[in-house]
């Protein structure tokens, strides 16, 4: 018998996500991983990520941005795996600007993925409108659900997100954001291990709200100390990044 989570996935048509682990980073057949930097310390390759991350934001390629540490210790900022056969038509697919000595490589001297941390999984809104995420025994169920307007344009269409957690077979939590009008990109939700006094890690949804000049909104899904789930607001930020998290807690930057 399927699991409750398992069945809700089923019937709203969602999708996993995939993620890279450190034994897939030798790459066979047409893929190929673009090799943009490499730097001898992390904190310096993780920086860089971070920016071609931000350049590639809303195209398919945000979540392909990963920092490999190499067999003699140097870190490398790689995109993909891709299955272009030169840098001239990688450079062509790819919309941001591509270092001179960017290159294509196999990641036969790969030996594990260091950022983004194994300590969180990621999914966005846009072509799926749902997905399912699973960290440290916390399975999570995350829907978009649009509600009808009879205005017109990019942001006519209000929305909601609807987070959905089980331990086990067990759900634990169910949560929905304020109703509010959003573009079609920048919704998306990660689940992260932020904390280490509680029991599962926790769950970050943000919100772009569009427009030249703004802005992100972001709520934390997060236990309290005696267990009990809770949602919370964060403040909203200018940009389109949001907050960045780090292994030691949370911050609030832009």
């Amino acid at each position: 018998m399927l699991s409750s989570f398992s069945q809700a996935c089923f019937h709203s048509t969602c999708f996993p996500v995939f993620y890279v682990h450190a034994n897939d980073l030798e790459l066979s057949g047409q893929q190929r991983w673009v090799v943009v930097a490499s730097r001898q310390h992390l904190n310096a390759a993780q920086r860089l990520a971070e920016d071609f991350k931000h350049n590639l934001q809303g195209s398919a390629f945000e979540q392909q941005v990963y920092v490999v540490r190499s067999q003699n210790d140097w870190f490398g900022i790689v995109i993909g795996p891709v299955t272009f056969k030169s840098m001239r038509l990688t450079r062509a697919h790819i919309p941001t600007a591509l270092p001179k000595d960017a290159y294509l490589s196999r990641g036969q001297r790969y030996v594990e993925t260091v950022w983004p941390e194994e300590a969180s999984r990621f999914g966005e809104f846009g072509a799926q409108p749902c997905f399912r995420l699973e960290l440290e025994g916390l399975r999570v169920h995350a829907d978009l659900i649009p509600e009808k307007s009879k205005v017109t344009g990019a942001f006519s269409e209000s929305s909601q997100v609807r987070v959905d957690g089980w331990a086990g077979a067990k759900k634990v939590f169910s949560f929905t954001t304020e109703p509010d009008y959003y573009p079609e990109y920048g919704q998306s939700a990660k689940l992260i291990r932020l904390s280490t006094q509680t029991p599962f890690p926790q769950v970050a949804i943000k919100r772009f709200t569009g427009g030249a000049h703004c802005c992100v909104e972001q709520t934390i899904i997060t236990q309290d100390r005696r267990g009990r789930w809770m949602m919370i607001s964060g403040p909203v930020l200018d940009g389109a990044s949001g907050y960045r998290f780090e292994r030691s807690g949370w911050r609030w930057r832009g």
